[in-house]
C-alpha cells in the first residue's frame, strides 16, 4: 500500500509540475508576443501526456521485470557503483537513446509510434508532452545496459533524467534570450549538449532538416555519426501532408493505421500542400482531454487494476 501511495503521489506531482512549466512558457510567450501556442494543440498535448504517464508506469514495470529476468537467468554480476559507473551509465544511456531515436525515423514499425511526437505543426514545451501510447519496443535498445551489469533501477533513473532534459528542448523562446556575455558559454554548450535550436531542426520538415539531430542529451553522437545540422533557415514544423487530425485519438491512431495500410498498398506520392494546416476542433480536443483526465483519475484511485 505504501508503494502504491508513493506511485500515486509521484504521478500526480509530475502531471501538475510539468503542466505548470508549460503554463509558465505560455504566459511568457504572451509577454514576448510570440504566438507559439494554440488551444487545440495544447489540449491535445496535455491529453497525450495524461494518459502517457499511466502507460509509462506500465512500461517501466515491464522493463524492470524483463531486465531482472535476463540478469537472473544469465547470472550477471552487477558492476560496482562508483563515480565512473555513473559516468559510463549516463554515456551508455544516451548512446542507446541516439540509436533508438535514429532507428525510430528509419524503421516503419518504430516510426508508427514515434510519428505522434512529430505530428504537431507547432513547437513549444507542450509538444514535449506529445508522447506515444505505444512505447514498448524501445526496451530492445536498452537491454545491453542490463546485460553488462548496470543496476536496473539506475537505468530507469537515468532514462527519466534524460527525458526530463529533453522536455526542455521543445521551446522557441530561447531565440529571444539576451545572451550577451553568455554567448560563448552557450556556443560551447551547443557543441557538446543538445539545445532547443538543435532540437528545432530535428522537428523540421524542411528538406535539409529531415532526419537530423537525433540527440537526447549529448549532441556529440550526431557530430560523430554525421547526422548533425545547425539551425540556419526558419523551421517548418510537422510532418508532410496528409497529416492526422489534431485531436489526440486521431494523432495516436494515425501512425499504426498508416503502418498497417503499408502492408496492403504500394507507397504513393503525397499530394497536396505539405504545409497545410491540420484539421481540428477545440470542442473535440477538450472532450478528449476530459476523457483522459477521467481515465487518469480512475487509475490513480484504483491502481490495482493494472499493477
Amino acid at each position: 500500500m505504501v508503494l502504491l501511495m508513493v506511485w500515486n503521489e509521484t504521478v500526480i506531482i509530475t502531471l501538475v509540475f510539468v503542466n505548470a512549466i508549460v503554463m509558465t512558457e505560455f504566459l511568457l510567450s504572451l509577454i514576448l508576443r510570440r504566438r507559439v501556442y494554440s488551444l487545440t494543440g495544447s489540449l491535445t498535448n496535455i491529453s497525450a501526456y495524461t494518459i502517457y504517464l499511466i502507460i509509462a508506469a506500465i512500461y517501466g514495470y515491464a522493463e524492470y521485470l524483463t531486465m531482472s529476468y535476463l540478469q537472473l537467468t544469465l547470472g550477471k554480476q552487477m558492476l560496482s557503483v562508483t563515480w565512473w559507473y555513473w559516468a559510463l551509465l549516463i554515456l551508455a544511456d544516451d548512446f542507446c537513446f541516439y540509436w533508438f531515436h535514429r532507428m525510430s525515423h528509419k524503421l516503419s514499425i518504430l516510426w508508427m509510434s514515434h510519428v505522434v511526437h512529430h505530428s504537431s505543426s507547432e513547437f513549444n514545451l507542450s509538444v514535449g508532452l506529445r508522447q506515444t501510447w505505444l512505447p514498448f519496443l524501445g526496451i530492445l535498445f536498452w537491454l545491453p545496459l542490463a546485460l553488462v551489469g548496470f543496476k536496473i533501477e539506475h537505468i530507469l533513473l537515468v532514462q527519466a533524467a534524460s527525458l526530463s532534459y529533453q522536455f526542455f528542448m521543445h521551446t522557441r523562446l530561447t531565440e529571444n534570450l539576451p545572451l550577451g556575455v553568455f554567448s560563448q558559454l552557450a556556443r560551447f554548450w551547443g557543441w557538446i549538449f543538445n539545445t532547443p535550436s538543435h532540437h528545432r531542426v530535428h522537428h523540421g520538415m524542411n528538406a535539409e532538416y529531415i532526419d537530423r539531430n537525433f540527440a537526447g542529451v549529448l549532441i556529440v553522437w550526431d557530430r560523430l555519426f554525421k547526422t548533425f545540422t545547425p539551425e540556419n533557415a526558419p523551421v517548418q514544423f510537422g510532418i508532410h501532408a496528409p497529416s492526422p487530425r489534431a485531436e489526440i485519438v486521431f494523432v495516436q491512431l494515425w501512425g499504426p493505421l498508416q503502418f498497417l495500410k503499408g502492408f496492403f498498398a504500394k507507397p504513393s506520392h503525397i499530394d497536396g500542400d505539405p504545409y497545410a494546416a491540420q484539421q481540428s476542433s477545440v470542442l473535440l480536443a477538450a472532450f478528449f482531454l476530459l476523457l483522459s483526465v477521467a481515465a487518469f483519475s480512475a487509475v490513480i484511485l484504483n491502481p490495482r487494476w493494472f499493477m
